[in-house]
Parts: C-alpha cells; structure tokens; sequence
C-alpha cells in the first residue's frame, strides 16, 4: 500500500500557522480526531507528546514523524502539515520542520505501523538530503491551491501526498 493511500479526507493541514511543537501538535491531533470520527482526544494527545518528550521525532531534512501506538483506535491513523515558515522541533539536523506526519496505530499491532513508519522514511532514502548544505531541504509547494500536497526533498527529488 502507497504512503498516500493511507490518508482520509479531511486529513493534510496546508500552511499550519502553529509556531511551537505543542501547538502543531494539538492542531494534528485535533485534525486527527475529526478526520477519522474518533474519541479519547486528550488521551491520543498525551501518547503523542509523551513520545516526542522522549525523544523528538524530527528525523531531519525539515520533515517530522510524531508517532505513537495507543488502545483508542482500532486502525492506523495519519495525518499530515505543512509549515511554510518552518517549526523547531530539535530534530537530529537542528534544521527547521516543514513536513509532520503523525502516525498513530493501534497498541497491539507492530507491522503496520514500522510499514508506516518505513514508507515515511524513504522520502529521505537517497541519503544526500544529510550532506546538502541547504537549509530548506524539505518544503512544501508554494501553491495551497493545488489538488495533491507536493513536497520536494533532497537534491529535487519529489513525494507526492494524496
């Protein structure tokens, strides 16, 4: 199954205005919840920024993947920002976020979720994003307008999100 394939209606914020990682945070979980009809909002909130207080979920070249595993859903989840003034989220490069995908999957499955997590990481997978010098290594289009969410990667390699 395609990245894209996993997204409901309703689920890509274009151009968050969020300028702290609990605010972008709360504004995907929220997304979250209403995307996929589901309950136990603060709770799906709490796994998610308990995770990242673990440890951020900034893996580098602007892009973000907060995660967690919890018992409130019975289905993978995502959804996804964008952020064209970029966000710091002391990801592992120090650079700036632009790109989240938050992922949440049900506590007693593994596979889905590490596929997910897997399909996530190949937009990195060229491995030269980590020796360009650009800060704006993963950015989103400047048109909002258009129908799919493009986003250009490292040395002009592009994912498209559905």
């Amino acid at each position: 199954m395609r990245l894209s394939e996993r997204f409901v209606d309703n689920c890509i914020l274009i151009n968050s205005s969020s300028e702290t990682k609990e605010a972008i945070l709360n504004e995907l979980v929220d997304t979250l919840c209403s995307a996929y009809k589901l309950e136990h909002r603060d709770e799906i909130f709490e796994a998610i920024w308990t995770r990242e207080q673990s440890r951020s979920t900034g893996i580098g070249c602007g892009l973000a993947v907060p995660h967690a595993k919890i018992d409130y859903v019975d289905r993978m989840c995502m959804v996804a920002a964008t952020i064209e003034k970029g966000l710091d989220f002391q990801s592992f490069d120090g650079e700036p976020v632009y790109l989240l995908i938050l992922i949440v999957s049900p506590g007693n499955t593994v596979g889905p979720h590490l596929k997910a997590l897997s399909s996530v990481s190949r937009l990195l997978a060229d491995g030269t994003c980590a020796r360009t010098s650009s800060p704006r290594r993963l950015r989103p289009s400047s048109s909002a307008s258009s129908a799919p969410l493009k986003t250009s990667t490292c040395n002009g390699l592009s994912s498209t999100i559905t």
